[in-house]
């Protein structure tokens, strides 16, 4: 497949709260890891609001993931299981992933994080720069997306899919792959 993104950011619905549907989630994760691993996708951003980042961490890194977590970890909320993930990348043999928990615009924008070319004072200094994002995937017809890494997206192309999360086929993935080779800005699913 010819321009294949180097970044792809997903943006995965509000389903994420759903604990009924967390193993059909997190296996849909896992399948868009292998999907991206194996058609040459450099690093994936994860975006999407729960409470078991931890699973979805752990499970990425048992697939051999390079995992990066970015968020504010000086807040409550975040996850204790979590801090060594925000310290420092993981050394797998997969594909950089970050996985956004904890997560805010005005945080990052604090923090620099979003500085393409910025080593960061974050967590003393052992961030390594998040690249720009190629092609942002959103889920559910979803349009919050404008809260996700504002630097790196300002270049991206936007794959707005109608069908939920949970509803994952890979399909998805190749469809909006397909769009941003067609060069334009925006396609929505369902009306192309």
């Amino acid at each position: 497949m010819p321009n294949i993104p180097s970044h792809i950011g997903i943006v995965i619905d509000n389903c994420l709260e759903d604990v009924s549907l967390r193993k059909k989630l997190l296996t849909n994760i896992c399948k868009i890891y292998d999907i991206c691993f194996n058609i040459g996708i450099n690093e994936i951003t994860f975006y999407g609001f729960s409470d078991f980042y931890d699973e979805i961490a752990y499970n990425l890194i048992l697939k051999g993931a390079k995992l990066l977590v970015i968020g504010n970890t000086e807040s409550a909320y975040f996850p204790n299981d979590l801090l060594p993930f925000a310290q420092e990348r993981t050394r797998g043999n997969g594909i950089k992933v970050n996985v956004l928990v904890n997560y805010s615009i005005v945080w990052d924008t604090d923090n620099k994080v979003s500085s393409y070319h910025y080593k960061s004072n974050y967590n003393d200094g052992r961030l390594e720069s998040v690249s720009s994002i190629d092609l942002i995937e959103v889920w559910n017809g979803e349009r919050e997306f404008k809260k996700f890494l504002p630097l790196q997206t300002s270049k991206a192309n936007i794959y707005i899919e109608r069908e939920p999360f949970v509803n994952f086929k890979p399909l998805h993935i190749y469809n909006a792959i397909r769009c941003r080779c067609c060069k334009s800005i925006k396609y929505e699913a369902n009306k192309i």
